[in-house]
């Protein structure tokens, strides 16, 4: 059972790899929409940001908007996952608030999840095209209904893989709506450039730059997602020239910021 389907921002997949090695050949990334990986079969290691997931079947992920993350082959066997991927406004408002919560792991064995999760491979099997895709959707919406109220205290462990790291990735993250420079974050951890590039790469694996950028062109989506002007919050978002923030934007999601409502 393995499937893919692009539904504008929305994807649904079952995914099933069948390793060779133990070699890290998953790509390191984030991108500007939620993802649930819900985790069947395997022998792997699951970073997120600087904390790292040993996983066990039935564990659910939940990677947020900017979050980078990547896997690790611990032993070269079969590696079976679903993959959901949407955007914050399929997200009920009444649901965001539990929702949006800190933890990245749960484990959802015996919860009313696991027969929500088994009707996405039902369904690919008795629907097509639109159907398909509206079954899809109402799945998705029963799905956020009732892992928003399930206990998240069960999930994997997380390690967290360098407090230094953590702590600068928390400081990014709350000050992402000014011009911090490298320079800033140098002189609050009291580091050097290079043990800042240093140490930030070993645990993220991304340069601590291209993980500034990435997280202020995310927080610009949003913004703008939520109706508000490009041209009102390019300097929220961290950016000192709008024409910077034009190309970004362009680069990242290939369309104009005024494109991306």
């Amino acid at each position: 059972m393995a499937y893919n389907y692009n539904f504008n921002n929305f994807k649904f997949s079952h995914k099933i790899d069948f390793p060779d090695s133990k070699i890290d050949n998953y790509e390191k990334h984030s991108h500007a929409v939620f993802e649930f990986l819900y985790f069947i079969e395997g022998e792997v290691d699951f970073y997120i940001e600087s904390r790292k997931y040993t996983l066990k079947p039935h564990d659910l992920l939940f990677i947020k908007p900017g979050e980078h993350h990547h896997m690790i082959i611990i032993k070269p066997v079969r590696y079976d996952r679903m993959v959901i991927r949407f955007p914050e406004y399929i997200i009920p408002n009444i649901l965001l608030s539990d929702i949006n919560r800190n933890t990245n792991v749960y484990n959802i064995k015996d919860t009313p999840l696991i027969p929500v999760l088994k009707r996405f491979d039902e369904y690919n099997e008795s629907f097509t095209g639109d159907r398909l895709q509206l079954m899809f959707y109402t799945l998705l919406t029963e799905l956020l209904i009732l892992f928003s109220s399930i206990d998240g205290n069960n999930g994997a462990e997380a390690e967290i893989i360098d407090v230094n790291v953590s702590n600068i990735i928390d400081y990014i993250n709350s000050n992402i709506n000014r011009q911090i420079s490298i320079d800033d974050i140098c002189k609050q951890f009291f580091l050097s450039k290079s043990k800042l590039y240093k140490i930030f790469f070993d645990v993220v694996k991304v340069p601590i730059v291209t993980y500034i950028r990435s997280k202020r062109i995310i927080l610009a989506h949003k913004l703008i997602t939520e109706g508000h002007s490009p041209i009102e919050i390019y300097e929220r978002c961290g950016y000192s020239h709008y024409s910077t923030f034009y190309r970004t934007y362009l680069k990242v999601f290939g369309v104009p910021p005024s494109k991306g409502q």
